[in-house]
């Protein structure tokens, strides 16, 4: 919990959902094709969740799944050989965010075959929380 209170929430989220998988066996493979195991080159990869990472050209017939970019793809390889106390030293740009709490939130959605509730708090920017870490409301709010 003290991760939450030192560093930004969605990307505490992404580490820890990234380590979390790993640790059950899930970890996704990012940057090589899950079916055959080439390295995929590119700006742009497919990641499928049914497939469990990302997918070559000639692989991805028959998998279903979303474009990610390769900035997001490095970024999570990144999270997932990070220490948990030194997140505060990775830098994610808004659209890196997006992506990568989307691609998560589908992947884990498909892993547990459930949709997580909980996970609604990654999605969401530090403006548009309403209450801050201490619990206590914002002024506005009040």
């Amino acid at each position: 919990l003290f991760l939450l209170a030192e560093f930004d929430p969605p990307l505490v989220l992404c580490a820890f959902a990234l380590k979390l998988m790993g640790i059950l066996g899930y970890r996704p493979l990012l940057g090589e094709c899950v079916s055959c195991g080439e390295s995929i080159k590119g700006e742009r990869f497919l990641f499928s969740p049914e497939a469990g990472g990302t997918l070559c050209v000639h692989c991805q017939a028959g998998y279903s799944g979303r474009w990610i970019r390769a900035g997001s793809i490095a970024f999570m390889r990144q999270l997932i050989r990070a220490d948990l106390r030194k997140l505060d030293r990775l830098r994610w740009s808004s659209w890196m965010r997006q992506e990568i709490i989307e691609t998560l939130r589908v992947y884990v959605e498909h892993r547990f075959e459930r949709p997580l509730k909980s996970w609604r708090m990654g999605s969401l920017t530090q403006d548009e929380l309403p209450i801050n870490l201490e619990g206590k409301e914002e002024a506005e709010y009040e």
